[in-house]
Parts: structure tokens; sequence; C-alpha cells
């Protein structure tokens, strides 16, 4: 496009605040080839911009303003990335026309899912450095019984399903309920049609044979790790009473997969 050429107007302006393994890369399959979508634009980036809010080096004003330039550069329609969910109130007040996909897996494949994307890929210096800042391993040490999550050098259960947790319950208080679509990442496939009705786009644009990308590699369990009736006893504890208002239908670990139709912990 020349540089004096403006972007087309956008048929949608929308958010994809999903977390980390739950579905980000599908969600952006199936829309990149028919709408203005990337996944995980500038990435870096926004993680800085996020230590540095966090941090007090940057004010709410000057934030907004990184935000408005940030969106008028990449002009997107859908911009999916996980790194949203930390300008989330930014978002939400500084563009009101925008609406918000929250993608939300059970915490137990989606601690499977994340624990194996950590031991399977190489992670550069400053996302590792982000990680602590997300995680607080600090505040969150391992349990008795985590030394195998310990001597991998993952964090504790603690801090994945705290992370986990505030993540979903964030999101439902903070975006207005009339701007926000919830979909639990094992009905993603089968909810192209509501999404498409929630944007207020064509349907049929949608190319559905690309909503399974960025697929973990990991082959393994978490329970090679940690034993499962810890991981039960972690999961009450941090994160029950949300597992059971958006999963009620999980009562335990043996149940997660049968969301997927599998035995194990989803991709």
């Amino acid at each position: 496009m020349d540089k004096t050429e403006k972007p087309a107007a956008r048929r949608v302006h929308a958010y994809c605040v999903g977390q980390a393994k739950s579905g980000t890369g599908s969600l952006w399959g199936v829309f990149k080839d028919a709408f203005r979508a990337e996944h995980e634009p500038l990435r870096q980036e926004l993680l800085d911009q996020v230590v540095r809010l966090a941090g007090g080096n940057v004010n709410d004003a000057a934030a907004i303003a990184w935000l408005r330039e940030r969106d008028r550069r990449l002009g997107l329609e859908l911009d999916i990335a996980w790194g949203n969910f930390f300008v989330l109130d930014h978002l939400v007040a500084t563009f009101p026309e925008a609406k918000f996909i929250v993608l939300v897996r059970d915490c137990y494949t989606w601690l499977n899912s994340i624990v194996g994307h950590l031991l399977t890929r190489e992670m550069p210096g400053e996302v590792r450095a982000f990680m602590d800042f997300w995680f607080e391993p600090a505040t969150h040490p391992h349990g008795p019984n985590e030394r195998g999550l310990r001597e991998a050098g993952l964090y504790s259960l603690a801090a994945f399903l705290d992370v986990w947790k505030t993540h979903v319950e964030t999101c439902v208080a903070r975006i207005p309920a009339e701007r926000m679509l919830l979909v639990r990442t094992h009905e993603l496939a089968r909810s192209w049609d509501r999404i498409a009705e929630f944007l207020g786009v064509d349907a049929g644009l949608l190319d559905r044979k690309s909503g399974h990308i960025n697929c973990g590699a990991w082959t393994g369990r978490i329970t090679s790790l940690v034993d499962e009736r810890t991981i039960e006893g972690a999961v009450e504890e941090v994160c029950g009473e949300t597992m059971r208002r958006f999963f009620p239908e999980t009562t335990r670990m043996a149940d997660a997969g049968a969301l997927y139709g599998a035995t194990r912990g989803g991709a």
C-alpha cells in the first residue's frame, strides 16, 4: 500500500484477550485471510510498556497515548494477544466501540499445555523476565510435593493457577457484558458462527480449516512432574470457585480430557 494511502475502513474493531495457550493462534488462523488480523503484534513493545506502566515509569495518560498511536500504526480489525490482558482497562476505556473476545481454557488442560510450552520452547531472556513479573515466583513458592516442577525450572502450581484465575475473573469483571463474548476453548471449533455474529461480520468469510494453529509439541503430562492429587488440591485451594463457575462439568483432573473428547490434556 502507498504510504499516502489511507487504510481501508474497519469492518470491525475487536481484541482477543484470551490466555496464553487458550486458542489465540486458532482464532487468528480463521480470521487472518479475510480480515486485518494479527497474532501477538509488536509483542515485545507491548510487554515493555506493561512493565513500565506497572513500575510507575509511565502514567495512564502516556499509556493511552501510546495505545492510540499503536492502533493507528497497526490499523487492525482483530488484535489477538494474551498480552492485551495487561492493558485491558486502558483498551476498554480508550476504544469504546471495540469488542472483546475472551478465550477461557479449563485450568487443568491449560496447566498441562503451558508447562509443555515452557519445557519445549526456547525462551528469550526478555520474555523470561516478563514471565517472572507475571507469575511472581517470590510470592508463590513451590509446595512440598512440587519438587519436579522446581527442578525443571518451572513455577509453582499456585503461581500458574493464580495467573489463570486472575485472568478469567478480571476479564469478566472489567469488560462490559454487551462488549464481551466469552468462549470456552474446547467449544471454539463449534463457535465460529457465534463469534461472527458477535462481531457483526459475514461468517462465510472465515477460514474454518485453519482453526487449529500453534498446537503444542509436548507429548508429556504434567503428572510426570507432580502428582494428580497435589494438582487437584492446588486447584481447589487457588481457583476452585472459578472452575465451578466456568467449568461446572470438570470436578477433577480426569474430567478435563473429556472436554476435548480425548484422554490427554489437549494442545
